[in-house]
């Protein structure tokens, strides 16, 4: 078509309607193509796979970088979205087991997929180092006594503490008070926290001062400092269940550190939980320049408010949590002990296909029915044990990590609702059998059902990683069996 001058304006509108039209078809792909990929980023990940619908599995060959970190996205072609994902962290360690991640869900549900091998091999004993500190500003005559934590290890201590943490990057949490005769618990003065720790990889022994002073230290963004609590005491009513047999019940409230460091600010077993916020704002030191100072607040940290029932054991049956950053959003829920049930998620033993995983239906009356259904299975690897010798630097353990979403449950005409068999990938390239688990010894399965008010992807990464979010609530049903896998035709 051709314009003359004159037909500036007819030439312009013409021009904006195609770069209009030509927008919204590129946008109305790149929505399609959105909403039919899956990100997956793994560090360290020995062997990914993936399945589109029900075509043939095929495995990631790229390249990775030279840290062992790469992001890549599966796009699904099938109409409805549905697909299979399997990681493995291979054991560096024979006390380590391998792991195992395996994902089967809806990309409308999980679209998101982290997981960092770096973290699991940090865990064993052998990646750990005691940690010896001195503790100041504690007055014992005045009955004052401090908790101090480091990662997943806590201490209580007046002058001095000793624990052992893992290789990583933590914070140091802390907390100092009165301690009461009555109910055991600390009244709360002052908070300690100090950001970005990391052990020392010299041979002399590792050592952090925690000093629980009104004194700061300004010289280091990720400086050491000394809270004097500004927030009051906050008491959240907590609704007791009624207990079965050889149940225990408590409440407790957690602060989560953004390096995943865990500082338990008290419990209690009645219908109330008194406590006091450990402050969530980071102090940055003054700026040379321009001479002001900063408070900054983390939305990646905060605490958490849990009421569990225990078994006789002690571990979880069923629990409800509630996250919050500060007490100023006037936190006025009351804490609901987790629901009786009146079944627990069952296993079923599948035939020549393999183990085949099957749940009742969870549901919870505020947050509704189960997003995520997890299931791990401890086993033993697939290759001959009788056959392996001690002094050999390999594990025989390997464990499952099953997660699945809601949409992939399948229905049985007995009404109960079951899904996957374990994957069998001996054809899929960089597939190591032996991460397989033996069809010869019992495997352990511990069965969770998670209903929460948050999407599938939020509520997965803090199953997998304790990943905090404000005003995330959990609802949780726990159950256990075991059986021996059937071998694979």
């Amino acid at each position: 078509m051709i314009y003359s001058t004159s037909d500036s304006k007819l030439r312009l509108i013409h021009l904006l309607f195609w770069a209009v039209l030509l927008v919204a078809c590129g946008s109305g792909e790149k929505s399609e193509e959105s909403n039919l990929s899956v990100s997956v980023t793994a560090v360290k990940s020995s062997f990914v796979a993936f399945q589109d619908g029900d075509n043939p599995w095929r495995g990631v060959t790229e390249s990775e970088s030279s840290d062992g970190f790469f992001t890549h996205s599966f796009d699904v072609s099938n109409q409805v979205g549905d697909y299979r994902l399997i990681l493995v962290c291979p054991s560096e360690h024979r006390t380590l087991a391998h792991q195992v991640f395996f994902y089967e869900s809806n990309v409308k549900e999980i679209s998101k997929v982290y997981r960092d091998c770096n973290k699991i091999q940090a865990r064993p004993s052998t990646e750990r180092q005691t940690v010896y500190g001195e503790v100041t500003g504690v007055d014992v005559d005045k009955g004052e006594i401090a908790s101090i934590n480091v990662q997943d290890s806590q201490s209580t201590a007046t002058e001095a503490y000793a624990l052992r943490i893992p290789k990583l990057e933590s914070d140091v949490l802390g907390l100092m008070g009165e301690l009461s005769e009555s109910d055991n618990s600390i009244a709360v003065k002052k908070f300690y926290i100090a950001r970005n720790y990391v052990r020392t990889t010299e041979a002399k022994r590792a050592e952090k001062k925690v000093e629980f002073a009104d004194k700061t230290d300004n010289d280091s963004i990720n400086l050491s400092i000394s809270y004097v609590p500004r927030n009051s005491q906050l008491t959240i009513p907590v609704t007791v269940p009624q207990l079965g047999n050889a149940e225990s019940f408590r409440a407790k409230s957690t602060f989560i550190s953004e390096n995943g460091s865990r500082l338990t600010l008290n419990e209690s077993n009645g219908n109330q939980i008194i406590f006091t916020p450990l402050p969530v704002y980071r102090y940055q030191s003054p700026d040379r320049i321009a001479g002001i100072s900063r408070n900054f607040l983390h939305s990646n940290e905060g605490h958490v408010l849990e009421a569990e029932v225990l078994n006789e054991e002690g571990s979880i049956k069923r629990s409800r949590k509630i996250m919050f950053t500060e007490p100023k959003n006037k936190l006025t829920k009351e804490l609901t002990a987790p629901e009786n049930h009146s079944v627990s998620p069952a296993l079923e033993v599948g035939g020549s296909k393999g183990p085949q995983l099957s749940l009742f239906p969870y549901q919870d009356s505020a947050l509704g029915n189960a997003k995520i259904y997890e299931a791990r299975l401890t086993g033993t690897i697939a290759i001959d044990s009788d056959k392996v010798s001690v002094s050999d630097l390999v594990t025989l353990d390997v464990v499952w990590n099953v997660f699945i979403s809601s949409s992939r449950l399948k229905k049985e005409d007995d009404g109960i609702k079951s899904f996957i068999i374990l994957p069998t990938l001996n054809h899929t390239p960089r597939w190591d059998s032996t991460w397989a688990l033996s069809t010869k010894s019992n495997v352990d399965v511990k069965l969770s059902a998670y209903a929460s008010n948050y999407d599938p992807n939020i509520l997965l990464r803090f199953i997998e990683d304790s990943v905090f979010k404000d005003g995330l609530e959990i609802a949780q049903v726990v159950g256990k069996n075991k059986f021996i896998p059937a071998a694979t035709p």
